[in-house]
């Protein structure tokens, strides 16, 4: 069994102080930001506190709820099983919250306070990430915590519902493990890992970008000679997870790969994809990325950081997981002007690696005519300039109006309990937004972009040159003319040839009721006091 290469320098008493009161206090004001976030996105509904998540968690709260209910893992209580889902154990936490004794209106509510547990507990694991790091100044040490603990995109796709704060600290978990690993060949070290690698590829099946970059790493790192013991446990976790959970898909789904896998990557052209996914991904470098770049680029013509396994490490995964969200086309959220959801798992890395950048310039000045006072302002400015372009647009959007998105959500929930209060519980509404107005509505729902319909997400696309992820398939011959929902819910996507064929159907507008921000409403089963409103 190989010996730690070197042991981790060992920290000076008053210096650790600081860090450790540091990072109380980062948590902390981490803290109250998000409690402040989560109370902000409440809204009032005929007299009664709702909370709501991001549309595309409210589809996986649906399928939580159907579930809790004992009507399986699928959207539609009794009907056709599709994983309309790509999160399977954010999912299942999400049922088992359905079943504590919570007012429908308050599990969101719930979900959002998993969030900050797992945002604080990303922030310490991030802090022994630091660590690993070998950061001279405090200044950086303390910059990588707070920088990650207070990253809007982190935060705000984490507190919305997405499974991206739980992806986030896995990854910072295994990153841990993994340089455990590499120093000692420990068995122990590697299971652990292992199982680290297997819960990520739980809560999603891309998370095997991060796993396959991660043991890569570790199979260059640790001796020859131990390396079969090192990786073996790896690759007996990810093949029996991916194994197990593809047999279960077959098995209850038909069908060995998430729903929207067939949605989102078939049937397109692979340059208009991947092109999309550059030019996104371009977008946010030159929006808000570039600065943790720009540190991150200081820190890899440093010689002791290029030397460092931690810093090669969180640069190679990091790098791989946008080269991955460019694959895919990017996501289907870019216009908010901060990182997506693949990018915001990997921006602890970014952080980690612009601090040692950071760290560098602190030392060369420090070591230069300006001693220990231009250090410090050193330090102040490296880090005002890494973290204020990537973070303060947002937050200040956040105490000005509120966090991005969030009203529009509040008012897809309103929708969802208005038919819920005026339609017969056999009406089934065909719905763009899959997510809040089936979940509040609780009638049977018809996805007309095909996140849970096999049927439109296997077809071509309406136009193969255009890709925009999930938004650019639809059949209305089969999901109207076919499945005939008796109340249709923002069909926006209109061309010529549908308002003629919507006529044919005998479709009408509904009323003013259902609310002036819908973009097109048609009904067909409201009662008359409703239909004369």
């Amino acid at each position: 069994m190989p010996q730690r290469s070197r042991e981790m320098p060992e920290e000076d008493a008053s210096v650790r102080v600081i860090r450790r009161t540091g990072v109380v206090v980062i948590l902390f004001l981490t803290l109250l930001f998000c409690v402040a976030f989560i109370v902000r996105n409440g809204a009032r509904y005929a007299g009664e506190l709702y909370f709501t998540l991001f549309d595309d968690a409210m589809i996986s709260m649906t399928y939580a709820r159907n579930l809790a209910e004992g009507h399986g893992l699928v959207w539609n209580a009794g009907g056709a099983a599709v994983e309309g889902y790509t999160n399977f154990l954010w999912t299942l936490w999400m049922a088992l919250l359905h079943l504590l004794p919570v007012a429908e209106s308050k599990v969101s509510l719930l979900v959002m306070g998993t969030g900050v547990v797992l945002l604080l507990a990303n922030a310490l694991a991030v802090a022994v990430l630091a660590r690993r790091m070998e950061f001279a100044s405090t200044a950086a040490f303390l910059f990588a915590v707070a920088a990650t603990a207070l990253c809007y995109p982190l935060i705000f796709w984490t507190l919305r519902g997405m499974e991206v704060g739980l992806l986030a600290l896995l990854l910072s978990l295994a990153l841990v493990q993994a340089l455990r690993l590499a120093e000692t060949g420990a068995p122990r070290t590697a299971w652990g890992l292992g199982g680290l690698l297997a819960v990520g590829l739980l809560v999603r099946p891309d998370f095997a970008v991060a796993a396959i970059s991660i043991g890569a790493v570790v199979a260059l790192a640790v001796p020859p000679s131990a390396r079969a013991r090192a990786l073996a446990p790896l690759a007996i976790c990810a093949v029996a997870t991916v194994g197990l959970h593809t047999a279960f898909r077959i098995g209850y789904y038909g069908d060995p790969l998430p729903n929207t896998y067939y949605l989102k990557m078939t049937g397109y052209l692979l340059e208009v994809r991947v092109g999309r996914g550059v030019s996104v991904f371009m977008d946010s470098v030159r929006q808000h990325l570039w600065p943790l770049l720009l540190f991150g680029g200081v820190a890899a013509l440093d010689p002791r950081a290029r030397r460092l396994l931690a810093f090669r490490l969180l640069a190679i995964v990091a790098v791989m997981q946008c080269g991955y969200s460019v694959w895919v086309g990017g996501d289907a959220w870019e216009e908010f002007v901060f990182a997506n959801r693949f990018v915001a798992v990997v921006l602890p890395c970014f952080v980690l690696c612009a601090a040692k950048g950071i760290d560098a310039v602190v030392a060369r000045v420090a070591a230069g005519v300006g001693g220990r006072s231009a250090a410090v302002v050193a330090a102040a400015v490296c880090m005002a300039l890494a973290w204020l372009p990537v973070n303060v647009p947002h937050f200040a959007r956040w105490f000005d109006s509120g966090a991005i998105i969030v009203d529009k959500d509040h008012r897809l929930a309103q929708r969802g309990l208005w038919i819920r209060e005026r339609t017969p519980e056999d009406t089934r509404i065909g719905v763009m937004a899959a997510g809040a107005v089936p979940y509040f509505a609780r009638r049977f729902a018809i996805d007309l972009l095909g996140k849970s319909d096999v049927v439109i997400a296997h077809s071509p696309p309406v136009d193969p040159g255009v890709f925009y992820p999930g938004h650019t398939k639809w059949d209305y011959r089969y999901s109207l003319g076919e499945l005939r929902p008796d109340l249709i819910i923002q069909v926006a996507l209109i061309r010529k040839q549908d308002r003629a064929y919507f006529k044919s159907l005998d479709y009408v507008r509904a009323p003013r009721s259902l609310g002036s921000h819908m973009t097109r409403a048609f009904a067909q089963r409201l009662s008359p006091s409703d239909a004369n409103e």
